[in-house]
């Protein structure tokens, strides 16, 4: 038997307010969103809560890595051939700043009532860890790797 879940999507609303919609609603906040499809806050789909907190926190400036062995890759490589160019200082790359620590990153976890997943930013694709309420009663904290 496949687990399959509504599509639960992460946008804004027409009054530019950040939303998720299952189906035709939407809802504006981790809360709403829960209440109406709890399955977000099970176990089993700590990736969709992850997405969930992160962007009712942050909206669209950040993406939740899904897959750490690919962004890791894919960053690497990006990296290696920045490293490649000449310098420019009108155009930030991530060879700008330090190697982030990988080895920290693992996949999204609940202890003890607060979450920790990771993202990137999605101007410079640069990975941050996060770290704050499950349940969405708080900020959220970004702290570059």
């Amino acid at each position: 038997m496949t687990d399959t879940l509504p599509y639960v999507g992460f946008s804004y609303d027409d009054d530019n307010r950040l939303c998720a919609s299952v189906g035709p609603d939407e809802y504006h906040s981790v809360a709403e969103l829960v209440a109406a499809a709890p399955f977000v806050a099970e176990p089993a789909h700590i990736l969709l809560l992850a997405k969930a907190l992160n962007h009712f926190d942050q909206g669209m400036s950040y993406g939740v890595i899904e897959e750490i062995a690919p962004y890791k890759e894919d960053f690497l490589k990006r990296y290696a051939e920045e490293e490649e160019l000449e310098w420019d200082q009108f155009n930030l790359r991530a060879g700008d700043f330090e190697l982030p620590d990988f080895e920290q990153m693992a996949p999204p976890s609940i202890k003890d009532g607060e979450i920790t997943f990771f993202v990137n930013h999605r101007g410079l694709d640069a990975p941050y860890i996060v770290t704050g309420p499950a349940d969405g009663s708080g900020k959220l904290d970004y702290s570059p790797l």
